[in-house]
């Protein structure tokens, strides 16, 4: 019995890591995304677009869903359990090209790295456990853009249960508070 009781705990509290790969591509207008546990094991993969209607989200070639916009009104409400994961490493790389203006390409850089600092910044104070890197690379003579973003979350299976409790009381009390 007591073998049973460890294993349920060690279950229930053994951290999963998480990774989240994004890439955007210009000339495409795509976000291409990968999900990886413990970084080897891919378990989903796939690009995002923003069509007439809404964001298109295709998993595999003949798997995706459409969210419309007028759906996506309510998101705010149904982000809250997030805050439950931790963010540990955080990667954001920019590739730019010339765009026939070097001024223009300096000027995103400098956006860029603002941008950057002030990321880094802000999660230094709130989480400094929280692996940060940035890269810049200069193509000259090319018209390109490309912004890759990689990020890693740890969270445990106690985690995603609580998170899922939130979910439901939260739902339970929006419906009694509608009735009333």
């Amino acid at each position: 019995m007591l073998i049973a009781i460890i294993c349920v705990y060690v279950f229930l509290i053994f951290p999963i890591f998480l990774g989240v790969r994004l890439k955007f591509v210009k000339e495409r207008k795509m976000v291409f995304f990968k999900l990886k546990l413990y970084g080897f094991i891919t378990i989903l993969n796939g690009f995002i677009q923003i069509t007439s209607n809404g964001i298109l989200v295709q998993y595999t070639k003949n798997k995706g869903k459409l969210y419309r916009f007028s759906d996506l009104s309510d998101i705010k409400g149904g982000m809250q359990p997030i805050k439950d994961y931790h963010l540990i490493n955080l990667s954001i790389d920019l590739q730019v090209g010339d765009f026939d203006d070097f001024e223009r390409t300096l000027l995103i850089m400098q956006i860029y790295k603002s941008i950057s600092e002030e990321l880094f910044l802000a999660l230094n104070v709130k989480k400094p456990y929280i692996k940060f890197k940035q890269d810049l690379s200069i193509y000259e003579g090319e018209n390109y853009f490309k912004l890759k973003v990689k990020f890693g979350v740890l969270f445990n299976v106690l985690m995603i249960f609580l998170s899922l409790i939130k979910i439901v009381f939260g739902k339970v009390t929006n419906g009694l508070l509608k009735q009333n």
